[in-house]
């Protein structure tokens, strides 16, 4: 084995094949003993493709290049529905809604307009859709949010709900009698309170009728509502307890019971429409994820006693998504672990066969991959916050004796969202070289209770920013890196965190900043109606000054490079151009790179492939790494 400086390894972990395993299975569908999903190809220029693997086990393409299914409603999700052998889809570019049927042929049931759908379903007939809208009206500022039926064959679309600022989560019962839904107004978030109503409707006309609250509140967050095709009975899942656990509603008694009380969550925060993370098995058991010790693990649960009766698929770490086919006795789970990349399995019994895998994992070899191990260390107040370590590893380079590494410490984006452990090759890509990575669960993080999500309220940009710092000092002490080569990089609102732990903290001695947030003060002007009052419960308005990076300068001592998307409508490029410039004014090194007709996350491979070779380069230039 050779010696070199850490950060200078030789690694065949390429820019190239990191980027190209980049992509992301999602939206998964089952139908007729059929399987249908959507994949992120960052080969293909970034867009959304819709495969299928037919009751005969044929693999085929159901959207031809260069069709991509996108919603572009918030952060989209629910862009695709399959019943019966037919694919509804939102086209990407023009966000009408289409049909491809068993012919292969595809007809455009909406005309172009002002509207954008998304958290598709089909009725059991297949004579109409399911979704959400909103629509951009002329001359004001709020757009009009709805849920509404879409006559399939004349393209009609007709208003359901309309009245509150958000709607998610339209789901019928079998027989498209009843109704379940959520609802909430600004200044509430999914994660922060919704609340859930069931009434009876009738699709054709648009008219619904008893319409009774089950659950929620500004205080209680409600998430994916499901019927159980056996019983006909009501499931969501509740933060009442402090924890996202599962509920049953007694429609005889109108009353909501607990399936069962558990200090663990069971989802994790609804950034995208569509999310399910259960799904039943039979009119008894359900199957579901549920986050334990830094890990989310696939679980049966008795829905009769309340149990936890089986684990499943122990080797898995994490897990996005649960369907089922109750008619066909399908369960697909998409889930990954440290060593294997984002999978699509399928189960038709009790096992998971593997159906689809984004990229394999670069090198199965355990001397060459980096396996994170959970840490939970002291922070502010007397608290723990939670990150996940990964050590430098190759099978080929060791550093010098008594040498510890350089670190990067990982700010997620939300902030209310959580990282993952998946394989990344992003990851692999700077241990293979002899880097450290801290990817921080900073308080405000899902998976941990309502009360560590909670942390974050008024305080964004302290408690993050000290469990960043925190983390990276632990780490430090505790002899995994060298704290005089910290570095810190984040995306979105990890981007912010990124910029006042160099604004307001004199640790870390780099940033990298990707489509990041320098001023809080016109935040929200510039973002989306999602989340433009996402910040009321973050930063009081009379902090938001004191609590920008690009109004307190006089903190920053370090290079930063900034990575920035053109097209971004949630952080637009004016906030990244704000830093560089007082950056450069103060005498700093800020490097900038603009990504022209990307939005907010990049998609195209080769602007993967540019930000980790920019990035490289840039911490190799300021430790002098050769």
């Amino acid at each position: 084995m050779k010696t070199a400086a850490f950060g200078t390894w030789e690694s065949s972990v390429t820019a190239e094949m990191a980027a190209g395993a980049g992509g992301e299975i999602n939206q998964v569908c089952l139908s007729d003993g059929e399987i249908v999903w959507a994949e992120t190809r960052p080969q293909e220029g970034g867009r959304t493709a819709v495969a299928r693997r037919t009751r005969g086990g044929i693999l085929e393409e159901l959207l031809p290049e260069p069709l991509s299914a996108v919603s572009k409603l918030a952060y989209g999700g629910g862009a695709i529905a399959y019943q019966h052998w037919t694919l509804y889809f939102i086209d990407a570019k023009d966000q009408c809604l289409y049909q491809r049927v068993a012919t292969g042929e595809m007809m455009r049931i909406t005309a172009p307009s002002n509207r954008l759908f998304a958290d598709l379903q089909v009725d059991r007939t297949g004579s109409y859709i399911l979704c959400v809208c909103e629509e951009r009206i002329p001359d004001t500022v709020a757009p009009r949010t709805s849920i509404v039926s879409i006559n399939v064959a004349t393209g009609e679309v007709r208003d359901i709900l309309h009245g509150r600022d958000f709607y998610s989560s339209p789901r019928l019962n079998r027989a498209g009698t009843e109704l379940a839904w959520l609802e909430w107004d600004h200044p509430s978030m999914p994660w922060f309170g919704t609340e859930l109503f069931v009434a009876t409707v009738d699709l054709a006309t648009g008219i619904i009728d008893e319409a009774r609250r089950v659950a929620g509140n500004e205080h209680e967050a409600i998430a994916q509502p499901g019927w159980s095709l056996y019983t006909g009975e009501l499931y969501f899942i509740s933060d009442a307890s402090g924890w996202w656990n599962l509920y049953r509603y007694d429609a005889r008694a109108d009353r909501v019971r607990p399936v069962l009380t558990w200090d663990a969550d069971f989802t994790r925060a609804a950034w995208n429409f569509g999310m399910s993370t259960y799904a039943f098995v039979d009119a008894s058991y359900v199957v579901a994820t549920m986050y334990d010790g830094g890990q989310w693990k696939l679980v049966l649960v008795n829905l009769v006693h309340g149990e936890i009766t089986n684990h499943l698929a122990p080797g898995l770490t994490e897990i996005s998504e649960v369907r089922s086919d109750v008619d066909n006795g399908y369960i697909a789970v998409i889930g990954g672990s440290p060593t294997t990349a984002q999978t699509l399995f399928i189960a038709h019994g009790p096992r998971l066969d593997v159906l689809r895998q984004t990229a394999r994992a670069l090198s199965m070899d355990f001397l060459a991959t980096s396996v994170p191990s959970l840490l939970a260390f002291p922070t502010g107040n007397g608290e723990t916050a939670y990150a996940f370590s990964y050590p430098p590893r190759n099978a080929e380079f060791q550093g010098p004796a008594g040498e510890k590494p350089p670190v990067i410490v990982i700010a997620h984006g939300g902030p209310t969202s959580a990282t993952k452990t998946t394989y990344r090759a992003a990851i692999q890509f700077w241990t293979n070289r002899g880097f450290a990575v801290i990817d921080v669960d900073y308080r405000g993080s899902t998976g941990y209770g309502r009360a560590y999500r909670d942390a974050l309220d008024g305080k964004w940009g302290i408690v993050d920013v000290e469990d960043c710092v925190n983390a990276v000092r632990y780490a430090a002490e505790h002899g995994l890196c060298d704290l005089s080569r910290a570095i810190i990089r984040g995306g979105s609102a990890g981007g912010f965190t990124t910029l006042a732990a160099l604004a307001f903290h004199d640790v870390f001695r780099a940033g990298a900043c990707s489509y990041g947030i320098g001023d809080l003060t016109t935040l929200s002007n510039d973002t989306h109606w999602f989340e433009s009052r996402y910040l009321d419960r973050l930063v009081a308005e009379e902090d938001r000054k004191a609590r920008s990076p690009v109004h307190n300068m006089e903190g920053f001592n370090c290079p930063v490079i900034f990575f920035q998307g053109s097209e971004d409508k949630a952080v637009p490029p004016s906030q990244a151009e704000k830093m560089v410039a007082a950056l450069r004014t103060k005498g700093i090194e800020a490097d900038y790179v603009l990504f022209d007709g990307e939005g907010h996350g990049f998609k195209r491979r080769e602007n993967m492939i540019r930000v980790l070779e920019e990035e490289l380069a840039f911490y190799r230039r300021v430790f002098d790494l050769n």
